[in-house]
């Protein structure tokens, strides 16, 4: 069973999914695919040329489909930014994917994705542009949670009102989503949470911890347990409903 790996916004599939991808009791019994996201990480752009929500979905389909020329559904894993990359993917082409597994999403970002056609386009090339990006300096990254938050907390009571098309989308999606948050979330509010929820298809599953945001890669070992547990539930028909 496959199971691909989508990384947050300033990350990359290392920094964010190490603890998975090298993971015995993960990759022992699973296909585990990731990539860097072109602009992050070691792909190939110009942080001020960050890609659009619809070539990062192309990138994703061409990567999945012609390169590694994958033929089985797919359990997605999405992190942050990666959550909402994966449904939109989801609602894309469901036909290619087995299970949704939204890690701390961003349900504000990449709105545009009710029509769309995949164009033709080249695999990203590999260099390090960008590099391994890391803040330093603790008192800037303080700082950016803090404006984050608010930011994020302005947008989510907007959507309250006038929820975006891919929350009024997200009730259609058939497939069993695990929705996992830390109730300690230093960057996103507790109410973006409550606002997926909100738009969650009736068979979701939410768990929630007494965590911060980066909950794969600051308590792997819980994750990778959670993860292991649904991807082996997975096999019981019907065990959403």
């Amino acid at each position: 069973m496959p199971i691909y790996f989508i990384h947050g916004h300033l990350g990359s599939s290392w920094k964010h999914w190490r603890f998975q991808l090298r993971s015995k009791k993960l990759y022992s019994r699973y296909q585990l695919i990731s990539y860097d996201i072109r602009g992050f990480g070691l792909s190939s752009i110009r942080l001020y040329e960050a890609p659009e929500t619809n070539q990062i979905l192309s990138d994703t389909y061409f990567f999945l489909n012609k390169v590694l020329k994958n033929r089985k559904p797919l359990i997605i894993v999405g992190y942050s930014v990666g959550a909402i990359l994966a449904i939109a993917y989801s609602l894309l082409f469901p036909k290619k994917v087995n299970a949704l597994v939204l890690l701390s999403p961003v349900p504000f970002m990449f709105p545009r994705i009710q029509s769309y056609r995949i164009p033709k386009v080249r695999p990203t090339q590999m260099s390090n542009t960008l590099g391994n990006f890391s803040i330093v300096n603790k008192l800037l990254w303080n700082r950016f949670k803090e404006r984050n938050k608010a930011f994020v907390s302005r947008v989510t009571s907007q959507l309250y009102k006038k929820p975006n098309n891919l929350l009024t989308q997200l009730k259609s999606l058939k497939l069993p989503i695990y929705l996992i948050y830390g109730t300690r979330d230093s960057i996103i509010p507790q109410e973006t949470f409550t606002l997926l929820e909100k738009y969650l298809p009736e068979h979701s599953i939410v768990e929630t911890y007494p965590l911060d945001h980066g909950i794969s890669h600051e308590h792997p070992k819980l994750f990778n347990s959670l993860l292991v547990d649904f991807c082996e539930k997975l096999n019981h028909r019907g065990w959403w409903n």
